[in-house]
């Protein structure tokens, strides 16, 4: 008999996944655009329902030490893996629980959060589990506390839902296994897109998502489809019930979608320009684009209450360019609209924010900018953000040579290498509260340079081989202080060459 929470799947485990939209400083970008003030960077509680393996928790309470984390997940074997890879980086402000939402909710603890994230969850949990999570966040969530929430949309997954209930139908009577159900539900997928059967042939966009699932690693397909429950939302759906926990809606990823300017087509514009209330627009919105997916930002606000100016909103938070200027682009935005940057506003702001990080505030006071009204200087900077090109930056970041960061950085080097399937490795930027995918061996030269402790190059590549597993040996023959070196050498040269150096650098990877 398989093993389930309130009709959640518990016996096998979700993979790993690096989510920085649930970073604080991405979510308190995300409220200062919408017009919301954003919590102290300094000094805040975070709390992460459904937390799986931990891995963006603990990246994120790395990179944010003004922070106090906690995680929290219904599957053991998700906490014991977070736990090892928190104990693994020598992380004292993350806290990690093995419980039920209800669990915390029935707990008189007092204790409080300023951020509430939750990836997933709200789709595949039943409707007591999801009261719960209400039920949480009314007694857990901080005034002025922000609940960023994402989850199966209307109307774009509703046409999946006949493959979710044909693989179920099909696998759940031959197998109590979750895993062998997953592999069940897609050699039925794979029978019938081989025989062109008229669903597939009748619905073309299907079957290109039905084939995409082949990629998929079976634990996710076990954990997207064969839980109990499947549930698919409208905006104002959660909108509503949000509401009723006192929450108002306050933003959505990706960002383009919180650019009134960019995030229609014209031709259309003026009737979604009619429609003042924001959760109205993005009803629509998700109509016009067949929205499959929603992450979305809440805050606990009167329903009724008016936005803040960006000027406000935005003052406080540090900005800094992360592309070089012989780099930056000023090809037009995401979005249904082209929207240059290639004005001599646009190109001051970027070069007062090249070699330094900046508030808003800062930024406005420079006399480069004088004449220009603050508006169109949030205007230019935030479409810079929206370009990639210049990114929001906590106030007084870890340097990347911090024992804590060094220390999560050979976790996760660890961890990557010891994934013998994975590419790549995670690599922390204590700059942008976040992390970054490299090559597995670039990320290991990155690390040789980054490492506090490094003395001699050699002597640091040893130790981090020592630690990822890696064999220490060339053509039989143990690799001796002089072939280190020369290999630490070798690794820095092929990180100067291929840009990844410049890159790291850029993204406050290394100093």
């Amino acid at each position: 008999m398989d093993s389930t929470h309130d009709g959640y799947i518990t016996d096998v485990a979700y993979i790993d996944n690096y989510y920085e939209q649930l970073s604080p400083l991405a979510i308190n970008y995300l409220a200062a655009l919408n017009g919301h003030l954003p919590r102290n960077p300094d000094d805040f509680d975070y709390c992460e329902l459904g937390c799986g393996n931990g891995l963006s928790l603990v990246v994120h309470a790395a990179t944010h030490p003004g922070g106090r984390f906690t995680g929290i997940d219904v599957i053991p074997d998700h906490i014991a893996r977070a736990r090892g890879l928190a104990d693994a980086a020598g992380l004292t402000n993350l806290a990690l629980y093995a419980d039920s939402i209800a669990d915390w909710v029935a707990r008189d603890d007092g204790q409080k959060f300023d951020f509430i994230a939750m990836h997933g969850l709200y789709t595949w949990v039943s409707d007591a589990v999801r009261a719960d999570i209400h039920r949480f966040i009314e007694r857990r969530l901080k005034p002025g506390g922000l609940v960023l929430v994402s989850y199966n949309a209307k109307p774009g997954f509703s046409a999946r839902e006949p493959l979710r209930n044909i693989m179920r139908r099909f696998a759940t009577p031959l197998s109590t296994n979750p895993l062998e159900r997953a592999h069940l539900g897609l050699s039925y997928l794979r029978l019938m897109l081989n025989a062109q059967v008229p669903f597939f042939r009748l619905n073309p966009e299907l079957a290109k998502y039905a084939e995409s699932l082949f990629d998929k690693d079976p634990h996710y397909i076990a954990h997207e489809f064969f839980h109990d429950d499947w549930h698919i939302f409208g905006v104002d759906e959660v909108a509503g019930a949000m509401q009723n926990s006192g929450l108002a809606f306050a933003g959505t990823l990706p960002l383009w979608q919180n650019h009134a300017d960019i995030d229609v087509p014209a031709n259309v514009s003026g009737l979604f320009n009619a429609q003042t209330e924001r959760v109205t627009r993005e009803v629509h919105k998700d109509f016009l684009y067949n929205t499959v997916f929603r992450t979305d930002l809440y805050v606990a606000a009167p329903a009724d209450a008016a936005p803040l100016p960006r000027t406000e909103t935005l003052a406080a938070m540090c900005f800094r360019a992360a592309v070089p200027a012989t780099d930056v682009q000023f090809a037009p935005l995401a979005g249904a609209n082209q929207l240059s940057l290639n004005t001599p506003l646009h190109r001051t702001v970027f070069a007062l924010l090249q070699d330094q990080a900046r508030t808003f505030a800062d930024l406005a006071a420079q006399p480069a900018l004088a004449g220009h009204g603050r508006d169109d200087l949030v205007a230019a900077l935030t479409q810079w953000v929206l370009s990639g090109q210049v990114r929001p930056t906590l106030p007084a970041p870890l340097p990347p040579s911090h024992p804590v960061i060094a220390a999560t950085n050979r976790a996760l080097l660890a961890e990557a290498f010891a994934a013998g399937d994975r590419d790549g490795a995670l690599l922390l930027s204590p700059c942008y509260g976040s992390a970054f995918w490299f090559d597995k061996t670039q990320a290991l030269a990155l690390a040789v340079l980054a490492d506090p402790a490094a003395g001699e190059a050699g002597a640091t590549l040893a130790e981090l081989m020592k630690h990822c597993g890696l064999s220490m040996e060339e053509d039989g023959r143990a690799l001796d202080e002089e072939a280190l070196a020369n290999l630490a050498m070798d690794l820095s040269d092929d990180l100067e060459a291929s840009g990844a150096l410049t890159q790291a650098r850029l993204l406050g990877v290394v100093g």
